[in-house]
């Protein structure tokens, strides 16, 4: 039995050095427009955003890039992400955005984007290709808006590859999404806008609360199913209203964060991405530009200290944690807060992680 004479420590990390999500990169961003094999023998015309220009491939700089793929809603295509594949490849990304033949076909929709994964990664094994050697191939991501947002679950729920959701106001269908969140093991943001008849009635919220393991859900307080696109489709601002540029660069923020920290695994996101005393989110939650929930990962590891058995709890500077009994769950501390910064460490299931009597559990 672990005694109630337990120390408390923080593992030690760099300082924060991170910049706003929703703002351009070091790079020049260019595109390329490409004929990819998709499903059911048909063609996917998809835009690619790397970091670099047409003329001389992608800048050496970035490389290795990490890899995005993002669906479009429901009735829309490719073009209404044109601004944040750009932004995106800005900051060193991969991104590829295809138009979706499948219609309501959601599945097949996601299967078109790990098709999509097929091919940039075996662009990158091609000493013919611009993507030779340029791709960061274990770490990449899927997004989407709307129905994209639910074809980017399904893919990740049946390919491997995809090690990090970060979803737009998706909105379910049948309850497809909250099935196959059941079988999504990687860390998970879901942002959304204001309920309405354009999103199922906040359907993204369903889903947040069906994901599992590290999670993150936030809304933009006034947002609209449009202000997720950029630029806007037509269709959408007669249906849903029109964007707003201040909400689209949220939208921005809160989506590329996300990858920043968990697909490039650069720890001074932190404080862009979850509820840090001083930091953006902490601000824009503040200021009522935003609501938040959110589980987030924390490590835990028994040492010795001075000879005395001390639990080490590890994880995203700024992160409040509490220790419950597992006996009782009654509270074996007060409240403490990381105030250190660290590397973040993924647990397989659930940041609340027994350890004989004592656990350790985040939050918000």
């Amino acid at each position: 039995m672990i005694g109630r004479s337990l120390l408390i420590l923080m593992a030690a990390g760099a300082a924060f050095a991170a910049s706003d999500p929703s703002v351009d990169g070091p790079f020049a961003s260019a595109r390329q427009t490409v004929d990819i094999p998709g499903t059911q023998n048909a063609t996917l015309v998809t835009d690619i955003y790397f970091a670099g220009t047409t003329a001389t491939g992608v800048d050496p700089a970035a490389v290795p890039c990490p890899v995005i793929v993002l669906g479009h809603g429901f009735a829309q295509s490719r073009n209404q992400h044109v601004n944040q594949g750009m932004q995106l490849a800005t900051r060193g990304y991969i991104v590829l955005i295809p138009s979706f033949n499948g219609g309501s076909d959601h599945v097949r929709n996601g299967q078109d984007l790990s098709k999509c994964v097929d091919w940039i990664l075996a662009r990158n094994e091609d000493p013919a290709s611009v993507f030779f050697g340029r791709v960061r191939t274990q770490t990449v991501g899927a997004s989407g808006h709307s129905a994209g947002g639910l074809s980017a679950i399904l893919a990740a729920a049946n390919d491997p590859r995809i090690r990090v959701l970060s979803l737009m106001d998706p909105v379910d269908n049948g309850g497809q999404g909250v099935a196959a969140l059941a079988a999504v093991n990687v860390p998970v943001a879901i942002t959304w806008s204001e309920p309405s008849a354009c999103n199922a009635s906040g359907s993204a919220e369903v889903l947040y609360a069906a994901a599992r393991g590290v999670r993150r859900g936030l809304k933009i307080v006034g947002a609209n199913h449009t202000d997720p696109q950029d630029p806007a489709g037509f269709l959408s601002i007669l249906t849903c209203g029109g964007a707003n540029s201040t909400r689209q660069a949220l939208y921005r923020r809160y989506m590329a964060g996300w990858f920043e920290y968990h697909l490039r695994g650069d720890a001074s996101y932190a404080p862009w991405i979850l509820n840090f005393p001083g930091g953006q989110l902490a601000a824009d939650l503040a200021a009522n530009r935003i609501t938040y929930q959110a589980v987030v990962p924390l490590g835990l590891a028994l040492g010795l200290t001075n000879g005395v058995l001390a639990l080490e709890v590890s994880g995203p500077s700024g992160q409040r944690f509490a220790l419950e009994r597992s006996t009782d769950r009654g509270p074996w501390a007060p409240t403490a807060t990381n105030t250190t910064p660290v590397a973040p460490v993924v647990l397989p299931v659930s940041p609340s992680v027994d350890l004989e009597l004592w656990r350790t559990q985040s939050l918000p």
